[in-house]
């Protein structure tokens, strides 16, 4: 079975996040999964990577990969 990998994931702006985070904050949750990724995202770029965050359609999960390592085996 050959997975559609254009298909599974969407491309999640993190824009897209830190509203989603203000939205939860004005519902009272401080440490909502918005939150938590727009904090994964800052720590990456600290660290002079690229974050990319994607919504898996068949888990219903966020990801964060990083764009310099996306793609390359790691040992």
């Amino acid at each position: 079975m050959k997975l559609d990998l254009d298909n599974q994931y969407i491309h999640v702006p993190e824009e897209y996040l830190e509203q989603g985070a203000e939205i939860m904050e004005r519902e009272g949750d401080f440490d909502s999964s918005f939150h938590k990724m727009v904090q994964i995202c800052k720590e990456y770029r600290e660290a002079e990577l690229t974050p990319l965050v994607v919504y898996d359609l068949t888990n219903g999960n966020l990801l964060c990969v990083v764009k310099e390592l996306y793609g390359k085996k790691l040992h």
